[in-house]
Order: structure tokens, then C-alpha cells, then sequence
């Protein structure tokens, strides 16, 4: 039997290898967290307590398991736009637990910056002491690294490049370019306020790329700060937005969202950690006429009271 590696969501399993996703397969597999009512994890979920629907029908499923301190590859990025400058002393203090918490000698990390464009500042490694020189170089005024993958526009003196804040180009170029090749286990934190000023991609290019590179993201939701002046009636129908698509970008990929500092930033990364540490994996077999190239919308529920599950909202069919 083939298998489909597109929603091997953080999953690491040794047969788990990347593979070409539209080459013909019929078994999906999906990553699921499920948490109770406490937010506490669930560690005895039975495969009778999961019903998964794929484009609203129901798929038997075929097996349910659960993986447990599997390595981790982490993509950092941090938003050093104007609306963040206040914040980026907690971004680095933030990012600087993570590494003491969280990162051990079999993970990997690299950082990316966000402002006028996306930048890789420190390239993927399993170095904590490369990480933190990384972060200390953080700075909007003299942005350090290369560009991560598009440039806006022919550069010139005068051209803002993609604006103030190119986010979504980040998440993208980050999942596209750094996770796509990398097996395992993965994962963007992102910190920012989620306000994205003019990427040349779009919020969906940035879910897609990080569906089809197996990454959930985690989404660090910061004030922003704006000039009085530029606050306008447009500017809080913008912002009402913003919410929703920081928001839909860490629910639609199996990830969720945090808000600072109304959580503790320890207990922030511990629950990360406990989830990407320890993930269901459930497989269904996808019927011949379900195998027709295009996107289906994944829904599953559990059947216990008080739980919780999340999991990426779908993915690409084989043909």
C-alpha cells in the first residue's frame, strides 16, 4: 500500500519519507493534538473517539496511534516591523527561554526576521549558541542575513520593497523553502502582531505552503503600536481583520495561537512543546473516486466530553 506523506502532519515516522504528493496514493495520514477541558493533553484516546470527515463524508479509520518525544525541527520568526519595535526586547527575552526550554541537542531551529521583507538571520541548526547570536542581531534598522526567498520588486532606494510588515512572505518562504525538505516533526512560532503590510503572497499561499510542508504554526499574538494619527475608523476594520487572519493561519494548519502576555511565555512553550512532543497519528484509506488532484476540506471531531482537537483543515488529493 502507498502512502501519503502530505498530511503526515509533524508526525516523524521513520517510513514517513517526503514524497511526491500528487504521484497516486490511498492512505492519508493526520496529526491530531487532543486536549481536555483543563487544556491538559489527552493520553488515552481510543480510535472509536475520533471521527474524521473528508469533504463531509465520514472515513473509516484505519489505525490511531501516538508518538512520543520525537526531534524537532522549529522555525522562529520574529516580526521587527515598526508596529513591534516596543516588543522586540520580549521578543528576544521570548525567544531566549524557547531555547533554554524547549531546544534540545537532537532538534534543529533557524530564524527568520520580518520586516520589509523576509530575511533567514540564522540558517537551520542545531546550535543554541548560533540561535542566540542570531537573536542578539535582531535589529529593523540594520536587518541582518539574506533575503528569504522573494524580493517585491526590483530593489531601488526608493522602493519600500513589500511594505512595512511582509509576513506572510516569512511564513511562506520559511515553510516552501525550509521545511519542505526536512523530514520529521515541525513547527513555526511566529511573533508578531499578525498585521501584514504588502507580501507578494497572499495569507492563503502562506496556509498552503505550510500544509504541504507538514508545518503547523503557532502564532505569538503581541499589541501592535501605531501613531495616533493613523488611527482611523479603516484603521480598526483593518486591525478587526488582522485578529481573524492570525488567528485562521494557526487553526487551519493544526497549530493555535497565543496571546501576550495574557499566558506566562514558560507556560506558553511547555504546551507547545507538550504537543509537538506527543501527537496522534490516525491513517484512512482514500476510495479510488476521492482521488481526484484536488484540495479536501479534513474535519475531525472527538467523541468525549471536555476534549478538544485540533488538526490541519485539509489537504491535496493524489490523482
Amino acid at each position: 500500500m502507498r502512502v501519503c506523506s502530505l498530511l503526515l502532519v509533524l508526525s516523524g515516522l521513520s517510513w514517513g519519507q517526503q514524497a511526491d504528493i500528487t504521484s497516486g496514493v490511498d492512505l492519508v495520514a493526520v496529526g491530531v493534538s487532543v486536549t481536555g477541558g483543563e487544556g491538559t493533553l489527552v493520553k488515552d484516546l481510543r480510535q472509536e473517539e475520533l471521527l474524521i470527515l473528508d469533504n463531509g463524508r465520514p472515513r473509516a479509520i484505519d489505525s490511531l496511534w501516538r508518538e512520543d518525544d520525537v526531534p524537532l525541527t522549529i522555525g522562529l520568526i520574529v516580526d521587527l516591523s515598526s508596529s513591534q519595535m516596543e516588543h522586540v526586547a520580549a521578543h528576544r527575552q521570548a525567544l531566549n527561554e524557547f531555547l533554554g526550554r524547549i531546544l534540545r541537542p537532537q532538534d534543529q531551529a533557524f530564524l527568520v526576521s520580518v520586516g520589509n521583507e523576509a530575511r533567514l538571520v540564522t540558517d537551520l541548526t542545531h546550535s543554541t549558541d548560533a540561535l542566540r547570536a542570531g537573536m542578539k542581531s535582531l535589529d529593523l534598522r540594520s536587518p541582518a542575513g539574506d533575503v528569504l526567498g522573494d524580493i517585491c520588486g526590483e530593489q531601488k532606494w526608493w522602493l519600500p520593497n513589500c511594505g512595512g510588515t511582509a509576513l506572510w512572505n516569512g511564513v511562506y518562504a520559511a515553510a516552501h523553502l525550509k521545511m519542505q525538505q526536512v523530514a520529521g516533526r515541525k513547527a513555526l512560532i511566529v511573533f508578531s502582531d499578525g498585521w501584514d503590510t504588502g507580501s507578494k503572497h497572499t495569507l492563503d499561499d502562506a496556509i498552503q505552503a505550510a500544509e504541504a510542508s507538514d508545518t503547523l504554526v503557532y502564532a505569538i499574538r503581541y499589541d501592535f503600536t501605531m501613531p495616533t494619527r493613523a488611527v482611523t475608523k479603516a484603521f480598526y476594520t483593518r486591525a478587526a481583520e488582522t485578529l481573524r487572519d492570525y488567528e485562521r493561519i494557526a487553526s487551519e494548519t493544526g497549530g493555535r495561537e497565543f496571546v501576550a502576555p495574557q499566558i506566562e511565555s514558560g507556560e506558553m512553550f511547555r504546551l507547545i512543546e507538550a504537543e509537538l512532543r506527543s501527537l496522534y497519528v490516525l491513517t484512512f484509506k482514500l476510495p479510488e473516486d476521492a482521488m481526484d488532484g484536488t484540495f479536501h476540506k479534513l474535519e475531525v471531531r472527538v467523541q468525549r466530553p471536555g476534549a478538544h482537537v485540533r488538526a490541519r483543515s485539509g489537504y491535496t488529493a493524489a490523482r
